[in-house]
């Protein structure tokens, strides 16, 4: 059976090379290319259509997962392993979002070899590391794209309302709830965001891709 095909891109060339001499030596997989900007990497991976890209978190003016997500929908076989130190909850649960399937440091890269074989095998092990984090960050992982909505309406309504400002009065009145009703549900809607206050619950709710753009409409319009 033929080696998968990889390409690397980091910004570092002297990873690029420590990764590719890892994954070689191995025989994980056949390297076809790498890079060190998202622009070249995005040309190689349409060229080549490798089945495993390995990527850093961050690159010159740009974040990783941008690229993954541009090449995924084109190419929604493509397996991801994401280059970080540490990444924390919300970094994980962005990365999943993105179709990321596992995350290793970059160096010294012993942990590569056998994250490409575990994502060829068809395992998603950043689910894993997800386990411990709120129930709404399986909703956000590839596998549960299609998946209904983690938030019921009333609930949507009530987050995108404390996201634009509004008093729990105004966001009764409009969404037609009794203002213990808006009480109750903000704070099971906090508890579940693993929030201290209604103002981090609203960064997670960001940061886990919650809110969107009915949200961002109703910052700009006050409501």
């Amino acid at each position: 059976m033929a080696a998968p095909t990889l390409i690397i891109v980091h910004p570092q060339p002297l990873v690029r090379t420590e990764l590719t001499a890892r994954a070689v030596r191995s025989g994980a997989a056949r390297v076809v290319g790498s890079a060190g900007h998202a622009h070249h990497a995005i040309r190689l991976v349409h060229r080549h259509a490798p089945d495993v890209l390995v990527i850093a978190a961050a690159l010159p003016g740009v974040s990783g997962l941008t690229v993954v997500n541009a090449v995924r929908h084109d190419l929604p076989a493509l397996r991801a392993i994401l280059l970080h130190q540490q990444p924390t909850p919300w970094e994980l649960a962005a990365a999943a979002r993105a179709g990321i399937a596992a995350w290793v440091p970059p160096l010294p890269g012993d942990a590569l070899p056998a994250a490409i074989q575990t994502v060829i095998a068809g395992r998603w092990p950043i689910l894993e590391n997800l386990r411990v984090a709120p129930w709404v960050l399986w909703q956000l992982c590839i596998t549960a794209r299609d998946a209904p909505d983690p938030l019921a309406p009333h609930e949507r309504s009530i987050l995108c309302g404390i996201a634009a400002g509004q008093s729990d009065r105004q966001i009764a009145a409009a969404t037609a709830l009794s203002l213990a009703a808006v009480k109750v549900r903000a704070g099971t809607l906090r508890r579940r965001l693993q929030a201290s206050s209604r103002r981090r619950a609203i960064v997670h709710a960001r940061a886990w891709g919650l809110l969107g753009s009915e949200a961002a409409e109703r910052s700009q319009t006050g409501g």
